[in-house]
């Protein structure tokens, strides 16, 4: 993802978007740890 590929994009906007992404890649670590959770109690 590259910010500055349109040039109409505000910094406001950028700004959203890096939340945004840093949301994402939070519920993506959240929900890859309760995933090796689950894998390791069924190994288990």
């Amino acid at each position: 993802m590259n910010p500055y590929s349109s040039p109409k994009l505000t910094f406001a906007n950028f700004r959203k978007d890096i939340q945004d992404i840093a949301v994402n890649q939070a519920k993506k670590l959240r929900d890859q740890k309760r995933y090796i959770d689950q894998l390791f109690k069924t190994l288990r």
